[in-house]
């Protein structure tokens, strides 16, 4: 995980729920991305679903219950691991004093986010979409990594292997 961008609780955290992060992709090591039409045939709905699993695990992904003619979101997925991405927003992000201290840009764009989401809706609900996006953001850079990592591996061959 990028280190300047979490605490090393938080770090410790979103480790718990989602290693191995293979899990989370196919056999390639690509996320698993569905393209489907949608109700009405014309358009084609795009679904992520490597990174929503990602975001269930760590309990920022909503959940859809109906019942009738209500329709609600309710949170799903771990629940410890997003009280501490929760907390970790409070502290790092909201807190203006600490924002000096951030010293990754995707610590210091979340925090812009999560301003201008403050001046748009209430405050509990912008936290809420920027512990999304973080996990987004995540997500994308742990692909990335693993990506990087993998061909690495690749190209780096042992002589004793080589014939």
């Amino acid at each position: 995980l990028n280190a300047s961008v979490f605490s090393e609780r938080t770090q410790a955290m979103i480790l718990s729920q989602i290693f191995p992060l293979e899990e989370f992709l196919d056999e390639f090591g690509k996320p698993i991305v569905t393209y489907d039409k949608g109700k009405r045939g014309k358009v084609v709905a795009k679904r992520e679903h490597s990174r929503r699993w990602f975001q269930k695990a760590l309990g920022v992904a909503p959940r859809e219950v109906q019942s009738g003619d209500s329709k609600k979101l309710k949170k799903s997925g771990s629940q410890l691991c997003r009280t501490s991405l929760w907390q970790w927003v409070m502290m790092v992000l909201e807190a203006i004093r600490c924002r000096h201290l951030l010293k990754s840009k995707i610590a210091q764009h979340l925090a812009i986010c999560l301003d201008n989401q403050k001046q748009k809706t209430k405050a509990a609900k912008a936290r809420t979409r920027i512990m999304g996006r973080a996990a987004m953001l995540l997500f994308r850079e742990l692909v990335k990594e693993l990506a990087a990592h993998k061909q690495r591996d690749n190209s780096t061959v042992d002589p004793e292997l080589e014939v």
